[in-house]
């Protein structure tokens, strides 16, 4: 009887003589709040991870896609036999004009 009593009396004391519950197994607020806080933080790791993979992806795909050509249109002009300003007779004859948009 006198052993049960010593040891209730020990298990009752015991948790008042070690200076943290989670020697016992038994989580403080601060083993909480660190839990929370390195939760936290391998969180905006992960998502910083994410955000740089995400943009090395898009680049690459940028680099392999190729640039579509500029739209090109020919016009065929007239242009009437004249004479230029230094005195040389032009026949008529047909320009090629290449407008790029």
């Amino acid at each position: 009887m006198k052993s049960k009593l010593l040891s209730l009396l020990g298990a009752a004391l015991l948790p008042l003589m070690l200076p943290s519950c989670s020697l016992l197994g038994i989580p403080t607020m601060n083993d909480l709040k660190r839990v929370e806080q390195s939760s936290f933080q391998r969180g905006q790791q992960a998502g910083r991870a994410t955000e740089v993979r995400r943009a090395y992806h898009q680049a690459q795909l940028e680099k392999e896609r190729p640039e579509p050509p500029v739209p090109t249109r020919y016009y065929e002009v007239d242009v009437p036999a004249h004479t230029a300003s230094d005195g040389v007779k032009i026949e008529a004859h047909k320009l090629t004009l290449a407008v790029v948009r």
